[in-house]
């Protein structure tokens, strides 16, 4: 579950048990890096082998103080790519944009704050201030007052255009950064031990803007307060689209995530409260009951396929679930004028080559009925047909004409895209069965109740 991984990575400080030497010739690992970057021995970090994984890590840092993502920075590089990634620091406009999404550019300074702590060398502490810097000129500024901050990030910086300019929870970027300048603001963490006391309440202000940003992009519908989605508008804060398999919607991922960073602050406010609170009781109304998703495997352990399966003791959500009342009225028409503004696709079959307008794809398969439930899509550039289309069935259901080009095609996900995704989880209860009951008994302490509700109006 990623929301477990992703808790566990924000704690995670022993060793990995079992994990090949990480020598000049012998550094490989099926570790991912944003894992491995946080996991060593803290005997590891003054080593030969980790001042060869810092030197990479110093050498793929943007011009702009960030890094880009899924590059395994500890692998052993080859001259010929060092030179490679040297040149693109000045070469390619695309290199010099540092990103944030996918755990990207947090890892990096937390590895060099840590090597800094471990060694003393300038150079780790000089590379993770400049990612500091880029976590803080990256942030939107407040269109309406630019000297102070709208709150969000967007995924690279500078912007590149697209749905990655967009505010980004997706893959817990803001989570991350947000936990990120809660450390830099407390001396006893490893991070906070490099910021420089003139830092401090640009950091701070950083910090209650990305907070207020949270607050204030908790969705609205028809006057309660909902959840998060995975990305939103920066200027209207309406939910918005990412690639074409992530509609606008609700997320009960990043939206779970979202709800352990605010439970775990020490002094929540009441606005915090009532965020909370109704967010959680959005998840049990939207809650599959009885049902979990399972996966399935050939002879050989392979995954072949995900199924939803009975099982009195689980439940599910959609990782997409459908926006309804006034948001989706508002939100659904907007985002099929934007796709109209996109090029149509074309699919080649049997010498006949079918034309798909994209914004027809999502609005004649949008269903208005089928509001707070899961949602899926397909991303696939071969799949003209399946872009940004709004499907409602997790299983393979039998092919129907499309209204476009009346070509045959199974409206619902298939196995490839099952076993890829994870359109559907559990992960809600890892809050609402863990840390919630705990949480809400103290603000029921705290603020006290009112008509069986915690009193935080």
């Amino acid at each position: 579950m990623k929301l477990r991984r992703y808790l566990i990575a924000m704690t995670a400080v022993a060793s990995l048990s079992g994990m090949a030497a990480y020598g000049s010739t012998e550094r490989t690992s099926d570790t991912k890096w944003t894992r491995f970057s946080h996991t060593q021995a803290d005997g590891w970090y003054t080593t030969d082998d980790a001042r060869g994984v810092a030197d990479n890590v110093l050498l793929y840092q943007k011009n702009s103080g960030g890094w880009p993502k899924n590059i395994p920075m500890h692998m052993a590089m080859s001259d010929a790519d060092r030179e490679r990634v040297a040149g693109e620091k000045d070469s390619k406009e695309a290199s010099k944009k540092g990103c944030m999404d996918n755990d990207a550019t947090t890892s990096e300074i937390r590895f060099l704050a840590r090597m800094w702590r471990a060694n003393g060398d300038s150079i780790y502490i000089d590379g993770a201030r400049r990612g500091v810097r880029f976590i803080l000129d990256s942030q939107y500024p407040n269109a309406e007052a630019p000297d102070t901050r709208a709150g969000g990030w967007p995924q690279y910086y500078p912007l590149r255009g697209g749905y990655s300019d967009y505010f980004t929870f997706n893959d817990n970027l803001h989570i991350n950064n947000m936990v990120l300048l809660r450390d830099l603001l407390d001396p006893s963490t490893e991070v906070g031990a490099i910021l420089p006391v003139e830092w401090h309440a640009d950091v701070e202000q950083a910090y209650r803007a990305g907070l207020q940003c949270i607050l204030d992009c908790q969705v609205v519908e028809d006057g309660v307060k909902t959840m998060w989605c995975a990305q939103h508008d920066p200027y209207t804060l309406l939910p918005a689209e990412g690639r074409p398999h992530e509609l606008p919607a609700y997320s009960a991922d990043e939206g779970t995530s979202i709800l352990w960073f605010l439970m775990s602050l020490d002094e929540p406010t009441a606005e915090i409260v009532d965020a909370v609170e109704h967010a959680v009781a959005f998840l049990e109304k939207t809650a599959i009951e009885g049902k979990k998703p399972e996966f399935v495997y050939n002879d050989r352990g392979s995954r072949i396929d995900e199924v939803v399966v009975d099982c009195d003791s689980s439940r599910m959500w959609g990782r997409f679930i459908q926006l309804g009342g006034d948001v989706a009225a508002r939100v659904y028409p907007d985002f099929f004028e934007r796709l109209k503004e996109r090029r149509p696709r074309t699919l080649s079959v049997g010498g006949d080559t079918l034309r798909y307008e994209l914004w027809r794809n999502a609005a004649e398969s949008y269903d208005a009925a089928r509001a707070h439930r899961p949602i899926y899509s397909i991303y696939d550039d071969t799949r003209p047909h399946h872009l940004f289309r709004f499907l409602y069935s997790f299983s393979d259901l039998e092919p129907v004409a499309d209204s476009q080009c009346g070509y045959m095609f199974a409206p619902s996900l298939n196995a490839a895209r099952r076993i890829r995704y994870r359109y559907l989880g559990t992960w809600p209860d890892f809050i609402l069965k863990g840390q919630y009951p705990e949480w809400h008994a103290r603000m029921e302490r705290k603020f006290g109740k009112k008509e069986g509700k915690i009193n935080a109006s």
